[in-house]
């Protein structure tokens, strides 16, 4: 029987091919602080809603820029079918998670993470099924008992819509088409973390629906899914998913929270 699961994340992708009754009898170590998650899809072939099979060539090197099509087509989600039983978290050991958030991953949950962890995270063979082991501190979001389950953000992260320039004139057809990478909407909001494992971190406590808020000086947004034409988390919506750490300021309109 094994009595652990234990994978160490590392690049290249590690793969274990396991048959069912090996992966049933596993657990996942508390201390290992990973759920493992069974994908849908692979990005190789993978076909759009409007049934365009698209991919890319495994054995080609592609740069990790904004525009990146291997990074475009990486797998971000899929159901949670192993957790630890709690997070055990150590503030004096840069081993252990950056952050203490809150537990609130259970199996049967639809979870979103990190596209870089994603393509360079361990993986575990079950009967041909592909699964990955993901951090805890890499996931972004939660839908909780399946894919159109409650909403939950995780990590201290909220969910934020793009913002617009605002046109200049009448005759400024470009400004509505330019996102505003400094800031960014409140769509869904999660709880802050309990803790940082650095003093320079702390979340901002109060943050609801509708703020608009603005991203400290070193914050890159990054998207919770990356293309429209093969995002799964709700219709063609593209969110950032930014913790409560990276944002700087955020301004209220009390009509809109009254």
């Amino acid at each position: 029987m094994i009595q652990a699961l234990y994978i160490k994340t590392k690049m290249p992708t590690h793969k274990i091919k396991l048959s069912k009754k090996e992966f049933d009898s596993g657990r996942v170590p508390s201390w290992n602080h990973h759920v493992i998650v069974e994908m849908e899809h692979t990005a190789e072939g993978y076909t759009t809603k409007a049934g365009i099979i698209v991919g890319f060539n495994i054995d080609d090197i592609y740069s990790e820029g904004t525009e990146s099509h291997a990074a475009d087509l990486t797998e971000v989600y899929g159901k949670v079918v192993k957790v630890p039983k709690f997070l055990d978290y150590d503030p004096d050991d840069l081993n252990h998670m950056s952050w203490l958030p809150h537990m609130e991953v259970e199996v049967g949950d639809y979870v979103w993470f990190n596209h870089l962890i994603s393509r360079n995270c361990s993986e575990i063979i079950v009967d041909h099924k592909l699964h990955k082991v993901i951090p805890y501190e890499d996931l972004f979001v939660a839908r909780k008992g399946g894919r159109d389950g409650e909403i939950v953000p995780l990590n201290g992260i909220c969910l934020l819509e793009e913002v617009y320039d605002t046109p200049k004139s009448s005759f400024d057809t470009l400004s509505q088409h330019k996102i505003l990478k400094d800031r960014g909407r409140v769509a869904y909001v999660g709880k802050p973390n309990k803790e940082y494992q650095s003093d320079a971190f702390k979340d901002i406590s109060d943050v609801k629906v509708g703020d608009l808020v603005y991203f400290t000086m070193d914050h890159i947004p990054i998207y919770l899914e990356r293309k429209k034409f093969i995002a799964g988390f709700l219709g063609n919506n593209l969110y950032y998913a930014t913790q409560r750490r990276r944002m700087a300021l955020a301004l209220r309109d009390e009509s809109c929270n009254s």
